[in-house]
């Protein structure tokens, strides 16, 4: 079925964005009217986390973006360009600022939460991340691009139909991944009954260093990017930054860099980034498995371990996860440009750790490959609503649903 398409202009009461407050990060208050940010904009989930907030004589000089129940926002700007969510109308009284956009539909028109799934789909995601590359501003959606931006048109009841399937679709995957966070949260606090907390160690573990257990760190090289496909990939910082290894976080190597085998990730190996953002630095992924052509670069680091050492790495990854160790371990790095940090290869191993009997980190890493078996099944699930998410979109968008 073909429906009859219209511009967003023609079925939105409102288009538009904000600005930052003078003084910007400085003029934040813990309370107050919030404002509406592009890190609060996800892919068809609103964060509250990080929210900020105005007072009433900054808010009032945003009088002209003041948000309402169920407005829909779109990233404009930015490395987030094209992110979209409706809103989470409990933040309410709030304003955006200048890196969102409000679109708020007609009621009689256009469905909100319609409108939000198909600036979420692929095709649609496609098209406003060409409209934001394209133009003279980098990364950016201009209100003249978003007004003239057309849409397909049902009648409203069917609107809210497609909306109400992609709903439940979306609510099982919102499920999964709920079911894969807690199996997280089971082993931080698994962790913590075990050994309890490693920076003040009240179960009173004998203490030693990093370099006690770590032979050296093995890092890659600062190669320049291939634009063709080759035998090798290198890893991106990002492919560690979350926590866990991602191998799909590469860019291929040049086809004439010879990779030493010192560079190469294998499974079993504990990776840690050297420099990043004042928060990820020091972010470490154990490497479950892995393709045999990844190569290390030189913002990431492999520990290989003294051969007489008795430590279980599962036991040293699961250590790094907790805040309070990453704090610490943050604070021996130093800055670099900006909000940058690196920490040097002393500096790491200087890191003081507590050392639980070998026995006891064996049973830990026990429970962690049982639980990590479960969240395997998990993801595949996942996958697997994601592949039926993605087909649902696809028709629902072009009249086949």
């Amino acid at each position: 079925m073909t429906w009859p398409t219209a511009k967003l202009d023609e079925l939105c009461a409102k288009i538009g964005s904000g600005a930052t407050p003078r003084g910007g990060n400085k003029s934040y208050k813990r309370s107050g009217v919030a404002l509406v940010r592009s890190m609060n904009v996800h892919m068809g989930t609103f964060k509250p986390d990080d929210l900020a907030f105005i007072g009433d004589g900054q808010a009032a000089k945003l009088n002209n973006v003041v948000l309402e129940a169920d407005d829909v926002l779109l990233n404009i700007t930015g490395a987030s360009v094209a992110r979209s969510c409706t809103l989470d109308n409990s933040i309410l009284p709030a304003r955006v600022n200048q890196h969102v956009c409000i679109l708020r539909p007609e009621p009689t028109k256009l469905n909100y939460q319609y409108l939000m799934r198909f600036l979420t789909s692929a095709q649609t995601q496609q098209k406003l991340l060409r409209i934001a590359g394209a133009g003279a501003t980098r990364e950016a959606i201009t209100k003249t691009e978003l007004q003239k931006f057309q849409i397909p048109l049902p009648p409203l009841a069917e609107q809210k139909r497609i909306a109400g399937i992609l709903d439940a679709a979306d609510a099982l995957r919102a499920k999964r991944r709920e079911s894969l966070a807690q199996l997280d949260t089971l082993l931080q606090s698994t962790f913590l009954d075990m050994f309890g907390d490693p920076v003040t160690n009240p179960m009173e573990w004998d203490k030693g260093y990093l370099s006690d257990i770590v032979e050296r760190l093995d890092g890659g090289k600062n190669v320049a990017q291939s634009e063709t496909e080759t035998d090798f990939r290198v890893l991106k910082v990002s492919a560690v930054t979350s926590g866990e290894y991602r191998p799909e976080e590469s860019k291929y190597l040049p086809r004439d860099f010879e990779v030493p085998k010192s560079y190469l990730v294998r499974q079993g190996d504990l990776l840690i980034s050297r420099a990043n953002t004042v928060e990820l630095i020091g972010a470490t992924a154990y490497v479950w498995e892995t393709p045999d052509n990844i190569a290390l670069p030189d913002k990431i680091w492999k520990f290989i371990w003294k051969k007489d050492a008795e430590i279980e790495p599962l036991f040293i990854y699961h250590l790094s996860q907790d805040a309070e160790f990453r704090r610490v371990l943050g604070s021996r790095a130093s800055g670099t440009s900006g909000s940058m940090k690196n920490i040097a290869k002393p500096k790491l191993l200087g890191l003081s750790i507590p050392l639980p009997p070998v026995d006891l980190q064996r049973q830990f890493a026990a429970i962690v490959e049982s639980v990590e078996q479960q969240k395997a099944s998990q993801r595949a699930h996942l996958a697997e609503l994601d592949a039926l998410f993605a087909s649902l979109q696809s028709r629902a968008f072009r009249g086949d649903l």
